[in-house]
């Protein structure tokens, strides 16, 4: 792989300076990060739900005759998003600085899912 040189927004990025190009800049950024806050909290405790029904096998006495069943009709899901989230959230016990900075919008789903799949 050819190593290239950092891209201005790269080098902005990295060294923090982004933040404070101006006020509105940064309110705005701190305002979409907490807007953000509440979908994580729903994709947190989903996947924590999840996981109690997968290890307890609670779909069965509600009908379901598979995770992967209960997951597409009721949670409106595919099982390999569900076993993500599972996946996630087992790593994220582990890993509690991770979570954090998602939770308060320092990280996106798909970085914690990257780094909870190499953790």
């Amino acid at each position: 792989m050819i190593a290239r040189a950092p891209t201005e927004r790269f080098k902005l990025a990295a060294s923090g300076y982004h933040r404070s190009l101006t006020p509105e800049v940064g309110g705005q950024d701190r305002a979409l990060r907490r807007a953000l806050r509440p979908g994580v909290r729903v994709e947190r405790a989903l996947g924590q739900g999840l996981r109690l029904l997968r290890e307890k096998k609670l779909f069965r006495p509600l009908g379901f005759v598979r995770m992967a069943d209960y997951a597409r009709e009721v949670v409106g899901l595919g099982l390999r998003s569900v076993q993500e989230m599972i996946r996630a959230e087992e790593s994220l016990e582990k890993l509690p600085l991770i979570g954090f900075s998602w939770e308060v919008g320092l990280l996106q789903a798909e970085q914690v899912r990257l780094l909870c799949r190499v953790a």
